[in-house]
């Protein structure tokens, strides 16, 4: 096969291929393997990159189900960033969407409908990383001796290690659980009770330069409100 007419940016590819102009952007699953295909000359697999629309395939993966490209938790029909991501995933011939699969799975037994609605929200503004569990990867800013900057000696701390005045250690390894009604799910009140955690940026600010970046991970089925201050950049 001849060597295709493409160009490759810091954002995107743009491929004419079979006639017309493909363009697969860096945040696409397909990216890197249209990007090898091209730079090692394989020109054979890239009607396969660029085929982002494929058909996906009725599968199940617990109590999730696609049925002709609708996704669904046992009969309930899915919707949002999530859903979205998990089908470019499957469209594009990913091996393993599992981290997606998981993480829809312990997100679907959360209690609140609003916190789920908020978690689809915090994770479309800042897309962080999934465990092969399903579990978040975020970040926190701390003390430089690990323990939270703001205490709440009213907080139930079920599991941690906590000081006097309700601050909470951060120490790595540590695994730290409050209760679940002493965490504010008001959205709208932007700085109030429970554990936060937000994205890289957030929390490094946080931090400072007297401070430490952490990073934690955290079941989605635990979140509880996204603030909708600081662009969505934190999360109780």
């Amino acid at each position: 096969m001849n060597k295709p007419a493409y160009i490759v940016t810091e954002n995107a590819i743009t491929v004419i291929w079979e006639g017309k102009p493909y363009t697969v952007n860096k945040d696409n699953p397909n990216y890197q393997g249209l990007r090898n295909a091209l730079f090692q000359g394989d020109y054979t697999k890239l009607g396969d990159f660029l085929d982002i629309k494929r058909k996906i395939a009725d599968f199940f993966h617990g109590n999730i189900k696609i049925v002709d490209e609708q996704v669904y938790y046992c009969s309930h029909l899915l919707h949002g960033v999530v859903i979205e991501k998990l089908l470019e995933f499957l469209r594009a011939g990913m091996d393993d969407a599992k981290p997606i699969l998981n993480f829809i799975e312990k997100l679907m037994t959360n209690p609140s409908k609003n916190s789920v609605d908020q978690l689809y929200t915090f994770l479309s503004y800042k897309s962080l990383p999934l465990t092969a569990e399903g579990n978040v990867i975020a970040y926190k800013g701390v003390r430089d001796d690990y323990f939270s900057k703001n205490g709440n000696t009213n907080t139930i701390v079920i599991k941690g290690i906590v000081d006097d005045n309700g601050h909470i250690s951060n120490k790595v390894g540590c695994v730290i659980e409050v209760a679940r009604n002493n965490v504010d799910d008001n959205k709208d009140n932007h700085c109030s009770h429970g554990l936060h955690v937000g994205s890289y940026d957030y929390a490094r600010d946080w931090a400072s330069s007297d401070g430490r970046l952490m990073m934690v991970e955290f079941d989605p089925a635990d979140a509880v409100s996204v603030p909708t201050d600081c662009s969505f950049q934190k999360l109780r």
